[in-house]
């Protein structure tokens, strides 16, 4: 039993290794992330860091780093003084992290891999919707493509970061954890993809059914 086949019912069979609704399926799931690269690139071409860094700068230049209060300090007033600290803190070392970020032009090099996965994935939804006899050597560009561009996102950021968690526990980790993330989601398309070439392909739906499943079969 290989899934659900309704194709005696006039319905679409998903176990149909030329059904081109494996393709179209694949064709959205390239598409949405591409829609999701291309709004990136607008939302960082419109807000960037320059204009952003100005923003938060100018609505925290009154904020003073905070004074201890003392030895002879309540309960209270040491804890109001931890809690004003660690938001001084926060500011500064996210201030710091973004001129470093402007500095290395990290948004400029964000816009255009996010620009260039959404022109390139146009053709590639469009040969992988109609099953183009190249749709998979074109999902597989794509994928790698998007796969090195983000990898090569973090390790241009790996130095900035490192600074900004070094004095946070766990910072180490922290800083390395955006390789994780896009690992697994480079994965998950290069499983979907794998997926759609096994249900279609010719030579994988070729393959003989083990005894169990003949057995199975014989049974019904």
């Amino acid at each position: 039993m290989r899934g659900i086949n309704l194709s005696n019912q006039g319905s679409i069979s998903l176990n149909d290794s030329n059904s081109i609704w494996w393709n179209r399926g694949l064709a959205i799931f390239i598409a949405l992330l591409a829609i999701f690269s291309g709004f990136s690139a607008v939302i960082g071409a419109i807000f960037d860091f320059g204009t952003i860094l100005n923003f938060i700068e100018a609505s925290t230049e009154e904020i003073e780093k905070p004074i201890h209060p003392g030895d002879n300090a309540t309960e209270e007033e040491l804890k109001l003084y931890e809690e004003e600290k660690m938001v001084f803190e926060e500011i500064n070392m996210t201030l710091t992290m973004m001129r470093q970020m402007e500095e290395k032009n990290i948004q400029d090099k964000q816009i255009l891999f996010y620009g260039l996965t959404f022109l390139i994935a146009l053709p590639v939804v469009a040969l992988v919707w109609t099953k183009h006899e190249y749709w998979l050597q074109s999902a597989i560009g794509w994928a790698s493509f998007q796969f090195a561009g983000s990898i090569w996102l973090q390790a241009i950021t790996i130095p900035i970061l490192a600074e900004m968690y070094s004095g946070v526990p766990g910072g180490n980790y922290m800083q390395y954890s955006g390789f994780a993330s896009t690992s697994g989601c480079s994965l998950l398309i290069f499983g979907f993809i794998a997926l759609v070439y096994l249900s279609t392909s010719e030579k994988a739906n070729s393959i003989p059914d083990s005894a169990f499943h003949l057995n199975s079969k014989q049974n019904y």
